[in-house]
């Protein structure tokens, strides 16, 4: 992007100086989100709230082993989440391409599952504090039991708090 500026950049700055100043700027905040996406989100260093579309990327190994632990004990039909974002993570991390999102926003997802194939099934439900247990997964399925809670934790911050459900015999109504 930096190619497209240079030949207008004559006007913007007033000396090489600038230049250098803008280019370290650049070189610096790339080497800061990426820190901040990849290792932890600075905010959290620092005991500030935290972005929270930041931190769902963060620890997804940890959400992956817990999820699959707690799969192979209760052996559901369906595999949810309570957002389409931690449904693709989940998908990714677990190289699984049967998990599902149940929440109010409209998805893809949504287009490409009969909720009525699924009525009676069981399911197990990963929710997280941003999008936590909504009256969608109480009204849809006859009893919610919580089977497990854990927080994703980076240098001593805690950056996201999951919890997972058991969900037991779906109405197959939808989740809008």
């Amino acid at each position: 992007s930096i190619v497209f500026f240079l030949p207008v950049a004559f006007f913007f700055f007033r000396s090489a100086a600038e230049v250098r100043l803008h280019l370290i700027w650049g070189i610096v905040f790339c080497f800061m989100q990426n820190f901040n996406m990849a290792v932890v989100p600075v905010e959290a260093l620092a005991g500030k709230p935290v972005i929270k579309d930041v931190t769902i990327s963060h620890g997804l190994d940890e959400v992956a082993a817990e999820f699959a632990f707690a799969e192979q004990a209760l052996n559901p039909d369906l595999v949810l989440t309570t957002d389409y974002r931690t449904a693709s993570l989940l998908s990714l991390t677990m190289q699984r391409t049967d998990d599902m999102a149940m929440g109010y926003r409209v998805a893809m997802i949504d287009f490409w599952i009969d909720p009525a194939q699924h009525k009676g099934a069981d399911a197990l439900v990963l929710v997280y504090d941003r999008f936590p247990e909504t009256e969608l997964i109480t009204k849809n399925f006859e009893t919610v039991t919580t089977v497990r809670e854990f927080t994703i934790t980076r240098y001593g911050a805690d950056l996201e708090s999951y919890k997972l459900v058991h969900a037991q015999n779906y109405s197959g109504q939808g989740d809008h």
